[in-house]
């Protein structure tokens, strides 16, 4: 779409969606206030309201939070740190100055402090490419867990594993959604089933394998399923997927023909 106002108000719910789905992206934040001082970031999110559903009387008052603090580049505390990443960590001793100086904020919710599993993510960034100022930022949602299916976790493996990032590339470029039904003609241990089922949950899947049990274990591969909670493929055929008679038993298991 060529229209800037429609490409500026994308919704939360939609940007979301997009992030649970993409390998490509760690997390999601919504900005609430940017400014050069903790006390006007505070100052901000007060008079804009962003966060006024979790202050006393809000529609989730009681729901929980916490407050982290990432910075990068020449911000980095010690220094080491200057660039991007999952395990970027700063100093308590920091985060607790950033909410002390922003009481002012944080004293109107209605729910209490949990750090490990809140309800409500904040984040202070500081040092972010492209921005002077300090960014208070919501957490919308974090980027698949590719890891869950990376070849070293898994019991099925082959010599050439395809990489679990490709495999949900793969299937967003198919745009796998819904009760789509999908065949692998290829499926090897099953990387872009994995991928799919953890994106669709509802999605009906077939693998097709030309190698037998000795060299990719269909029991395995199962295994690397159900050990995830992940829907399980409707079936795991061996054959040569150019043959007919292969691809008749591939769509009965689905019960039909496949959108993929």
């Amino acid at each position: 779409n060529n229209n800037d106002n429609d490409n500026n108000n994308i919704s939360s719910d939609l940007l979301t969606i997009a992030t649970q789905r993409c390998s490509l992206i760690r997390a999601s934040y919504e900005i609430v206030a940017e400014g050069d001082e903790y006390e006007e970031l505070a100052s901000q999110a007060i008079l804009n309201g962003s966060l006024d559903d979790f202050m006393i009387d809000g529609n989730d008052e009681n729901a929980s939070w916490r407050l982290r603090l990432r910075q990068y580049g020449s911000m980095s505390a010690n220094g080491k740190e200057k660039r991007y990443g999952k395990n970027m960590r700063s100093p308590l001793s920091q985060e607790r100055y950033a909410v002390d100086e922003m009481k002012e904020l944080f004293i109107q919710f209605g729910g209490e402090v949990n750090l490990k599993r809140p309800d409500c993510s904040l984040y202070l960034f500081e040092g972010l490419k492209g921005r002077k100022k300090k960014v208070l930022g919501r957490l919308l949602s974090k980027g698949p867990n590719t890891s869950l299916i990376a070849p070293k976790t898994r019991k099925c493996i082959t010599n050439t594993p395809l990489c679990p990032i490709a495999a949900f590339n793969m299937c967003n470029l198919a745009r796998v959604k819904g009760d789509t039904k999908i065949l692998d003609p290829f499926a090897g241990s099953c990387a872009i089933l994995l991928a799919a089922a953890m994106i669709s949950p509802s999605c009906k899947t077939v693998g097709i394998e030309i190698s037998h049990n000795g060299i990719v274990n269909r029991g395995d591969i199962i295994n690397d399923f159900t050990s995830r909670n992940l829907t399980v493929p409707a079936a795991i055929i061996r054959g040569d997927s150019t043959n007919n008679t292969i691809r008749d038993m591939a769509r009965a298991a689905v019960g039909g023909e496949f959108d993929l």
